[in-house]
């Protein structure tokens, strides 16, 4: 099974914008984005991708599948977060893909973290029925996420897929990068 052909478009455009973001270290503070067509792009297609995998046990297996990340709920730890806990179940990451607003993106050397807040209201510090822990904002490893991605939709890995990074890369650098950008932070 590979992906399929708008899987495997969106995983060369996400592939593009990551190796993109990774030439430019720093912390950006990033929102929602409807006007300007680039960022507004790169966030469709990945909420999109969340949406279509979130619930697929094939690519986001059992619990198990685990990411860097941490959920907070007002500053304070629910999950993940340091030492040996600094995990996220991915079909957790997605459902917080889908469900959040963007706020921030961190690249350091070869990492992208993609940081999120909770669109919906959390009250209290309580899980709710079912386990799941209220949580306000979210950051995870967008680096891990694509690989595991790549690897479990079976990306596609010859010449086309790599020109097809390469065009996309093109095209994002005569619109201008720095609209990926948006505000570095201090």
């Amino acid at each position: 099974m590979g992906a399929r052909p708008e899987q495997q478009l969106v995983l060369n455009f996400l592939r593009a914008v990551h190796d993109l973001w990774i030439q430019h270290p720093g912390t950006y503070v990033v929102q929602e984005e409807t006007i300007d067509l680039v960022p507004a792009l790169a966030q469709t297609c990945i909420k999109s991708l969340a949406t279509d995998l979130r619930d697929d046990p094939h690519v986001t297996g059992q619990r198990s599948t685990l990411v860097s990340g941490c959920l907070l709920n007002a500053g304070q730890a629910v999950r993940g977060c340091g030492g040996e806990a600094e995990s996220i179940a991915l079909r957790d990451i997605l459902n917080k893909v889908i469900h959040g607003t963007p706020t921030k993106v961190e690249v350091r050397s070869d990492e992208v973290a993609l940081h999120f807040r909770n669109s919906t209201p959390v009250r209290g510090f309580k899980p709710r029925h079912g386990g799941e822990e209220p949580w306000t904002d979210a950051w995870f490893s967008a680096s891990e996420i694509l690989k595991i991605l790549e690897d479990r939709l079976y990306k596609h890995r010859n010449r086309r897929a790599t020109a097809r990074e390469t065009e996309i890369a093109h095209l994002i650098a005569i619109l201008g990068f720095e609209r990926f950008l948006q505000r570095a932070v201090a």
